[in-house]
């Protein structure tokens, strides 16, 4: 795998146990053979129910949402 810049964070604050905890996501370009990619290897799977690879287009036509919000148009300005 070959790593790249980070592109955004994300920061969320949850309730766990009665507590505020804070989750932050970072998210990199990263480089990497499909293959070699498996979720049930996840050190955090988080109870991944599907996974699948999107391409730029489809990131950006679809109306489901992906995080962090405007990715599609980080990976665009990255690419130029």
């Amino acid at each position: 795998m070959k790593g790249g810049p980070e592109l955004a964070v994300r920061t969320e604050d949850h309730p766990v146990g009665g507590e505020t905890a804070r989750q932050v996501e970072k998210y990199f370009v990263a480089v990497v053979d499909p293959e070699t990619v498996n979720p049930a290897q996840a050190s955090q799977p988080d109870d991944i129910r599907a996974w699948q690879w999107w391409s730029l287009h489809e990131m950006q036509e679809t109306a489901q949402t992906i995080y962090p919000l405007g990715l599609a148009v980080l990976i665009t300005d990255y690419l130029l």
